[in-house]
């Protein structure tokens, strides 16, 4: 977060409310006297915790996976098998993928999506527990 941003923010706290407010201006006093600004908001994660981008990154991952899960055919279990056999496949297509090829298959698109935010699970039961709710 830029200082101009921050700043901003705190010339706009006014309109929040007050416990939001005074918690904005306690980490902006924090902040301008050296302390990283995730640690001033107090969004640093705890050990053991994921940062929030790579939350943001997870939630887009497990979205793309559910909608490419649910266009395959078949049980609930059938679709997170087949899923499991295209990731399998996904190496070759992804790679073509990044090279400015987009993919015959919707599926296929949706995986690669996936793959820009992470690794993807590769054993049926993992798929069917991220997509099965």
């Amino acid at each position: 977060m830029s200082a101009a941003l921050f700043q901003q923010l705190v010339e706009e706290s006014d309109r929040l409310p007050a416990d939001v407010a005074a918690w904005i201006g306690d980490a902006y006093d924090s902040w301008l006297s050296g302390t990283p600004v995730e640690v001033a908001l107090n969004l640093k994660p705890r050990p053991g915790q994921r940062k929030p981008a790579t939350l943001i990154r997870t939630e887009y991952r497990n979205g793309a996976l559910r909608q490419a899960w649910a266009l395959c055919p078949g049980t609930p279990w059938q679709k997170s098998r087949a899923l499991a056999e295209a990731i399998g496949r996904l190496p070759t297509v992804y790679r073509r993928y990044r090279a400015g090829h987009p993919p015959a298959s919707e599926v296929n698109q949706l995986l690669c999506s996936a793959s820009d935010c992470g690794r993807l699970p590769e054993r049926p039961n993992q798929i069917h527990s991220i997509c099965v709710e």
